[in-house]
């Protein structure tokens, strides 16, 4: 069965002043794309957030869960899937605080309609010290690396593709995906700023897929720029990653 997850960090930045409102802009573009399984990060409670939920996903067929660090003024995940294709088993929420080094971080574990297992993770690395991001992806790849089939999705904050900083650089990823025998999908191109940098050393390409199991098997994953075409106001893009689930 293939299935199409997307991925996008829409931006919010967490809702410290509420005032905070999600675009409609963000809606129709995740109604519009109507992938099986829709991950975001950046998410915040604010002011149309509920709205916001019920019209993305509620009426149109989804279940959702989500973290909530607004207490924390703390950057949430949300993931959510098509309940017509996956059945809700149980969810793990990670909290994040100003003080603790935890990443946004949520993972939620579904099956499909032929039974077999499929773990999904929502991750983002916080803006800490290079080294403190290095910690927060070791332990999500820790909570995660005995599930039979998983599928990460987030914003790594990491540095753009050619610096000369070893501490957090796409490299320094791969080589922690390698030692926990995942499989590292980054896209071409940039996932924030403009099209296209002023070299490919110059690309910051901070959101990626991350996989494993025998069950997963990658067909493509692009960075999404279509909907800037209607709007200048957001600099991050979508990640679309499409698999084949093997049953």
């Amino acid at each position: 069965m293939k299935y199409e997850v997307l991925e996008w960090s829409i931006n919010q930045a967490t809702d410290r002043y509420g005032r905070n409102n999600i675009p409609d802009f963000v809606k129709d573009e995740l109604i519009n794309n109507s992938a099986d399984i829709v991950i975001l990060t950046e998410f915040c409670h604010c002011n149309n957030s509920e709205v916001f939920i019920k019209e993305t996903f509620t009426n149109k067929g989804y279940d959702y869960r989500f973290t909530n660090n607004k207490t924390d003024k703390q950057n949430d995940v949300l993931i959510a899937w098509k309940q017509e294709l996956f059945k809700f088993q149980s969810v793990e929420v990670i909290k994040t605080t100003k003080v603790n080094n935890m990443p946004n971080f949520l993972i939620v574990h579904l099956k499909n309609n032929s039974g077999n297992k499929v773990s999904i993770a929502g991750l983002r690395i916080t803006l800490k010290s290079y080294i403190n991001r290095r910690e927060q992806m070791v332990y999500a790849l820790e909570k995660v690396k005995d599930y039979e089939n998983i599928i990460l999705g987030g914003d790594f904050n990491n540095l753009r593709r050619g610096t000369a900083i070893k501490e957090w650089n796409l490299n320094e990823i791969l080589k922690i995906c390698n030692k926990y025998e995942f499989d590292l999908h980054t896209p071409e191109g940039q996932s924030i700023y403009q099209e296209q940098a002023q070299s490919l050393d110059f690309e910051f390409a901070e959101d990626h897929f991350i996989t494993k199991g025998t069950n997963i098997k990658m067909r493509e994953y692009y960075y999404d720029r279509g909907f800037t075409k209607k709007t200048q106001m957001y600099i991050y893009l979508k990640v679309t990653f499409k698999f084949i689930m093997i049953v």
